[in-house]
């Protein structure tokens, strides 16, 4: 897929396949991407986490309002960054939404679906799953990213087109 039609085609499904799933081997070349993104003073805080207990996923979902498709996802990225490896962080965010970019891009290469079910800054969800998955002080969780087949096919995007590019 070319790199055009590849943004134009993403998009942030909701409805998965009960009976595809997504390899080890699959979810590993798509995640992988996020090194690839730019990082600010090239801190590299990013810090990713695959997700796979039935418990775990039950918990982000209970968590995050009922998320439909947290639980029957193949997969569940948590996307976090470590404070100890910030130079400036100021910059996090735009770090870990371009990395973030990066895998739903290559999720979308391979006809995968992702969504985005961001944490930061909201500090209960964020302590709340610290505190689940005993990670360290220094990690901080982003956003959750459930990832699967899709159960339907491509449909044209409804772009609003009303807008004009302005040369200033």
């Amino acid at each position: 897929m070319q790199t055009l039609e590849n943004i134009k085609s993403r998009r942030s499904v909701r409805q998965y396949s009960q009976t595809k799933k997504i390899t080890p081997e699959q979810i590993y070349e798509v995640v992988e991407c996020w090194l690839y993104a730019p990082s600010a003073d090239n801190q590299q805080a990013r810090k990713y986490y695959i997700i796979t207990k039935q418990e775990d996923l039950n918990f982000l979902w209970d968590l995050m309002e009922r998320w439909k498709m947290i639980p029957s996802a193949s997969w569940v990225i948590l996307a976090c960054f470590d404070e100890n490896k910030l130079i400036d962080s100021e910059f996090i965010q735009q770090d870990m939404w371009a990395s973030i970019e990066n895998i739903r891009l290559a999720a979308n290469e391979k006809w995968y679906w992702m969504v985005r079910v961001w944490t930061y800054p909201n500090e209960k969800p964020i302590k709340d799953i610290k505190k689940h998955f005993k990670l360290d002080d220094n990690i901080t969780p982003f956003a959750i990213l459930p990832i699967w087949i899709p159960d339907w096919e491509i449909r044209p995007k409804n772009i609003q087109t009303e807008w004009k590019i302005t040369i200033l």
